[in-house]
């Protein structure tokens, strides 16, 4: 398991939180035998009678909303550190 599971397990359980995204197997194993329930993004996509739930977003104005879940992220906040490539030829 790695590093970031671990923490994001470690809040969790400090949190008492209802639910903790993983996707990985040992950080879900490691989850399930603490008693903490989880979803993978999969699960999270897929929230709505299992269909795909993909959106069209215009400019970094816009808010992605996760209907599966009480969040929200600016695609500002999302995008903020990467490093986009300026010729791709």
């Amino acid at each position: 398991m790695d590093p970031g599971e671990r923490e994001a397990i470690a809040l969790a359980e400090q949190l008492n939180a209802e639910l903790i995204l993983l996707d990985e197997q040992t950080g879900r194993a490691t989850a399930q035998a603490r008693g903490l329930a989880f979803v993978g993004i999969l699960g999270i996509l897929g929230a709505e009678g299992g269909k795909w739930l993909f959106s069209e977003y215009d400019g970094l104005e816009a808010v992605l909303v996760c209907a599966a879940l009480p969040f929200e992220l600016a695609l500002a906040d999302l995008y903020e550190d990467i490093e986009f490539a300026k010729n791709l030829n």
